[in-house]
């Protein structure tokens, strides 16, 4: 029989462990206001503050509990929205980037620790945090994979945080990440961190994938068509402003327009095909593509009109002659002169007045 002198001594034990325990993943609430507001180099004192605060609260991401999960994740943003100095900033950066890191929380068994690390990642601008995003897009669950493409469209504003390398590192582990999506949430966030890139090759790759998700489409017209649409039209609009801001640029990024054009132009096509079908498509489908062809004419008038005044780009004729401009829209006459139809019959004019097109 076990004694009552042993009992008690296990009970002890056991409270002293769950004290323990405890007190690892209670750290401080708040970072110090006169850290945050350091305006000059950060003292040994002060770093090991920072050092402290981090370390406490990355514990409790890889809590069991999902109460403490959120307040490590909370407590370790909360210094990054606090208006802290550049050098607060730099120094915070990196230690939690390293203490993330060092904490090898992302090869948790449990998708939630692993999710709420991404969110975090998200907001740190150190190039110690790229490897982790590169396996968050890796990762099985769709969510982390979701939160680990916005962390990459987060980024995309950097600053000097990150460099042309580390950029390009990213780029082609989202590419190849939305090359193989299956989940459509996922795959639409990952197109939206493309097209945030501010980089000619993310977005010729960003074209690329959009060009080959017209298959699918095609075949099902029905399949949302919401993460390409916005995809494009972010894309196409910074590329757009890039041109407008700085036309000496236009030479850089003649091959991202003339890329632009020729799937702008298929993916009005696609959506002039998915409206004019019978049974019609469904209400939410009709509105997509209404909206799609509105913006993508948009675009394509101000490209046909006004860039090429800055950068060659090919004509109506050479785009039918490769393939690029499809037969659905050179034949498209609408008596509307309103909404998306009104864009389109205003593009169609255009084209058609490239290539003397006798009237149907």
């Amino acid at each position: 029989m076990v004694s009552r002198r042993w009992l008690v001594v296990a009970g002890l034990v056991a409270l002293g462990t769950s004290l323990a325990a405890s007190a690892q993943v209670q750290g401080p609430d708040k970072m110090p206001l006169g850290i945050l507001t350091n305006s000059g180099q950060i003292p040994p004192d002060q770093v090991k503050t920072i050092e402290t605060y981090i370390q406490s609260w990355v514990q409790n991401l890889g809590s069991d509990r999902e109460s403490q999960i959120q307040a490590g994740r909370e407590h370790l943003l909360d210094p990054l929205s606090q208006g802290g100095t550049a050098n607060f900033l730099a120094v915070y950066n990196q230690h939690l980037a390293t203490a993330l890191a060092d904490s090898h929380l992302l090869e948790s068994s449990k998708p939630l620790v692993r999710l709420n690390v991404m969110i975090v990642l998200a907001r740190v601008q150190d190039p110690a945090v790229i490897p982790m995003i590169q396996a968050g897009l890796e990762d099985a669950a769709p969510a982390i994979r979701y939160w680990a493409a916005k962390a990459v469209a987060t980024l995309a504003g950097g600053g000097t945080a990150f460099s042309d390398k580390d950029r390009q590192a990213l780029i082609q582990s989202l590419t190849a990440a939305a090359g193989k999506e299956k989940v459509e949430s996922a795959l639409g966030m990952e197109l939206i961190a493309l097209a945030r890139q501010p980089s000619a090759s993310a977005w010729n790759n960003l074209l690329t994938l959009l060009d080959d998700r017209l298959a699918a489409h095609r075949k099902d017209v029905e399949l949302d068509i919401t993460p390409e649409r916005q995809a494009l039209i972010d894309m196409v609009a910074r590329l757009g402003q890039q041109v407008i801001a700085n036309p000496a640029s236009a030479t850089q990024y003649q091959a991202a327009m003339t890329h632009s054009v020729q799937t702008l132009y298929r993916y009005v096509d696609l959506a002039l095909l998915a409206l004019g079908q019978t049974p019609p498509v469904s209400d939410n489908a009709k509105r997509e593509y209404q909206a799609l062809v509105d913006d993508a004419s948009n675009w394509l008038l101000f490209f046909l009109r006004q860039a090429d005044a800055k950068v060659k780009l090919p004509s109506v004729n050479d785009l039918v002659r490769q393939g690029n401009v499809p037969e659905a829209l050179l034949r498209f006459e609408d008596s509307t002169t309103s909404g998306w139809c009104g864009q389109v019959q205003r593009l169609y004019k255009l084209t058609a007045g490239d290539l003397a097109l006798p009237p149907k």
